[in-house]
């Protein structure tokens, strides 16, 4: 496992062991904070602890300290609940996806939680058009079939995604920055996290060689490729790849009912500009 995220584990343990086992009068020397990490199998070094410790202060965690025969740690005031931590610590032992992604809209909603800082996390799904990533599947697609090269085609064909043009994801980012995630109280008096999650995708997820044999016509259409060209000997139907999933879909619900907005660019449409932004760029 890498450094970076060996680290992340053990400062959430960490947080986990200051949270569950010390209180204003418990505290923990650094010798049974090193032993309870052992537990979970992490190993720390006495300038470690001393370099986590102050990176959760930092972060907010009130970890007080109490001199007697020995130094003993404690959490002062709590500002997490603990189902929230494990909930961390779940993310971060997770997947790599999970650990990049999830595991930071987890971190945002703690840090809205804790300082009551308005915040707003986008999740994008397949995002395609002109001036585009080239290491995306339509874009080298595309120029694989140019150069007259077969491309491979996963799970047959068969996996299904909700291909968002490039204008959609756009219109959707401008109209949410109008607007921040509201402060205010619940029932009980307390600070609701201002926070909040859209996902900015075309709510209709496509079949992969529709999708590709649409991409080819337009092609053909914007004179990329020659009206004659023979698609069936460029393709080759190939099983799914490790770690990949059948379908992507965007509920966009909380995007509609917040901000009254849909992506609704057709993916005939959409490839019908790719193809001919592509000729314009590449071809002049």
């Amino acid at each position: 496992m890498a450094r970076g995220v060996n680290q992340k584990i053990r400062l959430l343990y960490l947080m986990r062991i200051m949270l569950e086992r010390t209180d204003d009068e418990h505290g923990l020397t650094l010798e049974e904070i090193t032993a309870a990490l052992a537990e979970y199998g992490i190993e720390a070094e006495r300038k470690t602890l001393y370099d986590d410790i102050e990176t959760l202060q930092i972060f907010g965690i009130d970890i007080d300290k109490r001199k007697g025969k020995t130094m003993r740690y404690h959490v002062a005031s709590r500002g997490f609940e603990l189902p929230e931590l494990k909930l961390l610590v779940d993310a971060v032992q997770s997947s790599k996806f999970i650990t990049h992604k999830k595991s930071n809209e987890l971190m945002a909603h703690a840090y809205s939680k804790l300082y009551n800082i308005p915040s707003t996390g986008l999740r994008f799904f397949t995002v395609y058009g002109p001036a585009g990533r080239p290491d995306m599947a339509y874009f080298g697609f595309t120029n694989k079939l140019v150069k007259g090269e077969t491309i491979k085609i996963f799970n047959y064909g068969n996996c299904k995604r909700d291909f968002t043009f490039v204008d959609d994801i756009v219109e959707g980012v401008v109209r949410i920055m109008q607007h921040a995630p509201e402060k205010q109280n619940g029932e009980d008096g307390l600070p609701i996290p201002p926070y909040k999650v859209y996902n900015i995708g075309n709510n209709s997820p496509e079949n992969l060689l529709d999708f590709v044999t649409i991409l080819q016509e337009e092609l053909v259409r914007a004179g990329v490729l020659p009206k004659d060209y023979d698609f069936e000997a460029h393709k080759e139907l190939v099983p799914m790849q490790p770690g990949d999933v059948p379908v992507t879909y965007a509920d966009t619900t909380p995007l509609e009912q917040d901000f009254g907005f849909k992506p609704n660019t057709s993916l005939r449409e959409g490839l019908r500009r790719f193809a001919e932004w592509y000729a314009r760029y590449y071809n002049n």
